[in-house]
């Protein structure tokens, strides 16, 4: 494990390469503009923070990490994620939340092993469509973004979520596949534009928590 978090760090010196067995990095709160290129090479790298800093983008050269279980980017400036993070393969836990995406790259589908995405506190447009049938994924996080809807096509296959957070979106209704989501336990949808409470709510068995705070109920 290596922890530089909080130390002002513009760059880091290409020779941090030669830590092959570094399992742990830790840059997060610095003042980094670009990912190091000398963390590349630490192939045998399982889980990276780069939150706060000054990123504005992932290097293609990412999905050269494909040791990773959990990648940290959170309170940057990311506009855009590179094809390459589909590489991702052991890739368990996502957070890219506090960004500037507008939408996702469909290689996000190649993640077949992720079980929390972090996506919120970004200008995402359309609810994700990269993990349609995605059985591993437990906790989808969409909230603070400005989705106006959420396809029914979107929620067939996640059988396993846990929890969703959709609240402060543009939402206006459910679809009722939501009523499948068989092991859904925590549902965030306050703050948005829905006027009617759906059916398919009270069929969610294992719910334990439904925020509808600030609805636009009729």
């Amino acid at each position: 494990v290596l922890q530089m978090s909080g130390n002002e760090l513009t760059d880091l010196p290409k020779t941090i390469g030669y830590n092959r067995n570094l399992v742990t990095l830790n840059l997060s709160d610095n003042h980094l503009r670009e990912v190091p290129d000398g963390i590349i090479q630490l192939v045998n790298l399982n889980n990276l923070y780069l939150d706060k800093n000054l990123l504005e983008q992932l290097p293609r050269s990412i999905g050269l990490l494909n040791q990773l279980q959990s990648l940290h980017v959170s309170q940057n400036k990311i506009k855009t994620l590179p094809a390459s993070i589909g590489l991702l393969a052991v890739l368990e836990t996502f957070d890219v939340s506090e960004n500037e995406l507008t939408e996702l790259p469909s290689d996000l589908r190649q993640l077949t092993l992720l079980r929390e995405c972090y996506l919120n506190n970004n200008k995402l447009k359309t609810f994700p469509t990269c993990f349609v049938g995605r059985r591993t994924l437990e906790a989808l996080f969409v909230n603070h973004n400005q989705i106006p809807s959420i396809p029914d096509s979107c929620i067939r296959g996640l059988s396993h979520l846990q929890t969703l957070y959709a609240n402060n979106n543009r939402i206006e209704d459910l679809p009722d596949t939501l009523q499948f989501l068989k092991r859904l336990k925590r549902l965030y949808l306050s703050h948005n534009n829905i006027s009617f409470i759906p059916a398919c709510c009270c069929k969610l068995d294992e719910l334990i928590f439904l925020s509808l705070v600030h609805f636009a109920l009729r």
